[in-house]
C-alpha cells in the first residue's frame, strides 16, 4: 500500500487516482491516517464498497495502521 500526505496527493492528483487501481492508497494528514483512496472499475462496485463497510475496506485500515506504527 501506498502512503502520501494529503499535499503530496492534491499535487499529484491523477497520478494517485491511476496508481489506486492498482492498491488503496493511505491519505494521512500530519502523519496520521485520514482516508484510504481505491479505485473502483464501476459505479456499482462504488456503491457496494461505499454500503457494505466492507471487512476488506476494514483489512485496509488495519493495515494501514500497522504500517504507520
Amino acid at each position: 500500500m501506498k502512503t502520501a500526505s494529503a499535499a503530496k496527493i492534491a499535487a499529484q492528483f491523477n497520478d494517485f487516482l491511476e496508481a489506486s487501481h492498482e492498491h488503496p492508497v493511505l491519505v494521512t494528514r500530519n502523519g496520521k491516517p485520514v482516508a484510504v483512496l481505491v479505485g473502483v472499475h464501476d459505479k456499482a462496485e462504488a456503491e457496494q464498497l461505499a454500503a457494505g463497510r466492507s471487512r476488506s475496506l476494514r483489512s485496509v485500515f488495519v493495515e494501514a495502521h500497522e504500517q504507520l506504527q
